[in-house]
């Protein structure tokens, strides 16, 4: 299962792209969950359910429940789905889309391709369906990247920068 999560603007056609290509390698183990909050999307020819969640709980669910999370944002300053998937121990694919390498590691914590690129999103997703010890390694690293993550980090950074700034003008 395939949890997905953007809007037709950040690379959703993309996505559509890749997963027909991976379907067609292994059509038997695909299924698609599309998380939109937005509106929702149609994924033509592809096993699939929309999801609309309105909880944390429920958000963190579908998370779990997948066994790769696809973000195919063409630019990001801050992913945060990818993170929150990652905190709840699911192997990430995603899109360099800038913010995500504050926190994604290609081969490490996630595995990481270029925009704009289904082919190279299908081949990716295609590696870690396929092969059990990458897909263990990229939901160990992920987890272990999303606990130096936390708020409490994320506001205490803030904290430090906002105090920088403000030494650098006076």
């Amino acid at each position: 299962m395939i949890g997905w999560s953007s809007c037709r603007m950040k690379g959703f056609q993309d996505f559509v792209r890749a997963m027909k290509l991976v379907s067609a390698k292994i059509p038997q183990a695909v299924f698609a969950n599309l998380i939109c909050t937005e509106k929702p999307l149609r994924l033509p020819g592809i096993p699939h359910k929309i999801h609309q969640p309105k909880t944390d709980r429920q958000m963190a669910h579908l998370y779990r429940s997948a066994d790769v999370f696809v973000s195919t944002s063409w630019y990001e300053g801050f992913v945060l789905p990818v993170l929150e998937a990652m905190a709840c121990k699911t192997a990430v694919v995603t899109t360099n889309s800038d913010g995500v390498l504050d926190f994604c590691h290609h081969g490490t914590s996630g595995f990481i391709v270029p925009p704009k690129r289904p082919r190279a999103l299908a081949s990716a997703l295609l590696k870690v369906l396929r092969d059990r010890r990458l897909h263990r390694k990229l939901l160990v690293g992920a987890y272990h990247s999303a606990l130096r993550h936390t708020k409490r980090q994320f506001e205490q950074d803030i904290v430090k920068t906002l105090e920088e700034i403000e030494q650098y003008h006076k």
